[in-house]
């Protein structure tokens, strides 16, 4: 197999309030791994918190008032 695949998660915040510590979570299925240095943060490279691994993808974010932000990570499909 090896083929790649991308997940992206929107998120957004239509509260009056402004939030903060949001932790964005996703298991990745037990045939794919997360590629290293994939991991974007609204188009910008960053990293999996410390929670995360190469089995859960996980994000602290704070999101203000009236806005939408996305995460996008790679895995590629182990041929298992």
């Amino acid at each position: 197999m090896g083929d790649k695949l991308e997940y992206c998660i929107t998120y957004n915040n239509q509260s009056p309030v402004n939030l903060s510590n949001v932790t964005i979570k996703d298991t990745i299925n037990a045939n794919q791994t997360l590629d290293t240095g994939s991991l974007l943060l609204n188009g910008t490279a960053t990293t999996n918190d410390p929670a995360g691994n190469a089995t859960h993808v996980v994000k602290s974010v704070n999101i203000p008032t009236n806005t939408t932000g996305k995460l996008c990570f790679q895995v590629t499909v182990s041929s298992s």
